[in-house]
């Protein structure tokens, strides 16, 4: 048997067969692997970037942007920024009403903003529609006095808060209608009209066809598949 004496054992690093520091040889190996193995899962993870990540990203967003109305009616939510809510905005604001509204008429957004504001609130499309054909044939002001005059819906302050809410460029107020919720014209939520509370109603309807399927599906697999495996294994046998 070969002894090493204690005194002349070799006191430097212990080195590999090309003369390298065993431990940065050994380093420089677990970081080539650990490249490869990257290397190996970048492409999947691309892949699942791409088809999924990115897709459900934008859908959440979507969900939350809001910028029909803020795009086509700024002047209009500046102005009413100054406004408390209570009364009725001034002359400055039924003004850039009514000059917004027409240019996103001639610009042909006007369909637009009329019907993302009547998702909120109900007949704001017609009331959009026939003042702006209204406005066109006026030439000047007050606009306040003449479209208190087109339809007295402009002299209720929920016409007003509503632009005002839905002017914002983001909202959350998709979520809301999926629960049945809205926000009122107090700024408070609430729920939907009796008439228009249907995705509870389908969202339980949902669940309880799930539940049902799920345990049926359970009564019906766990005797066959009792049954089933004495067969498994007398072929594992023979």
């Amino acid at each position: 048997m070969m002894t090493v004496d204690a005194g002349t054992a070799p006191t430097g690093p212990i080195l590999a067969a090309d003369g390298t520091p065993l431990k940065v040889s050994l380093r420089k190996a677990l970081r080539v692997r650990r490249l490869r193995a990257i290397a190996l899962v970048l492409p999947l993870f691309i892949f699942v970037l791409i088809t999924f990540i990115f897709p459900i990203v934008d859908m959440l967003f979507r969900s939350v942007e809001n910028p029909v109305v803020a795009r086509n009616l700024p002047i209009t939510l500046a102005e009413l920024e100054n406004w408390n809510g209570k009364g009725l905005p001034s002359e400055v604001a039924f003004a850039a009403l009514a000059k917004e509204l027409v240019l996103a008429r001639d610009n042909k957004e006007m369909g637009k903003v009329a019907s993302r504001l009547n998702f909120e609130t109900s007949g704001m499309r017609s009331l959009i529609t026939k003042s702006v054909r209204k406005i066109r044939k006026l030439k000047q002001g007050p606009y306040k006095e003449a479209l208190l005059k087109f339809d007295k819906r402009w002299g209720l302050q929920e016409t007003w808060l509503t632009i005002k809410r839905i002017g914002q460029a983001y909202t959350a107020v998709q979520y809301l209608a999926a629960l049945d919720m809205k926000t009122q014209p107090d700024g408070s939520i609430g729920m939907q009209p009796e008439d228009r509370q249907i995705y509870g109603l389908i969202f339980g309807r949902t669940f309880w066809i799930s539940l049902l399927v799920t345990v049926f599906c359970l009564i019906l697999a766990y005797p066959v598949s009792y049954l089933w495996q004495p067969c498994r294994y007398a072929t594992a046998i023979y």
